[in-house]
């Protein structure tokens, strides 16, 4: 709760409020929901740059990367090698038909 109180204060005086009475409005223009949305979006943007920035997160993506597309690249192979299969609709109900 004092978490919300300190964060509500914050945003209310970031907008430099003259009197009192614009001071209260300011603070009703962020409650709870507000603040929990803004944390949020601070969270992941905090997640946004780990993955982007950390050396550990770096590293494994670049050993991964190859063997990832290695096992992406041998997937559509064989899916094209399977061939596709397509419904048929017949007057009995569905009917699946492959095309290799």
């Amino acid at each position: 709760m004092l978490n919300v109180l300190r964060r509500q204060l914050k945003e209310a005086l970031a907008l430099q409020p003259a009197t009192m009475a614009q001071l209260n409005e300011h603070f009703q223009k962020f409650p709870y929901s507000e603040i929990a949305k803004i944390w949020h979006t601070e969270r992941e943007e905090k997640e946004k740059w780990k993955l982007t920035h950390l050396p550990p997160i770096l590293e494994l993506k670049k050993e991964r990367s190859e063997e990832v597309l290695s096992l992406i690249r041998q997937h559509r192979i064989n899916v094209l090698l399977r061939g596709a299969k397509f419904p048929k609709y017949t007057a009995r109900g569905q009917v699946c038909v492959r095309v290799s």
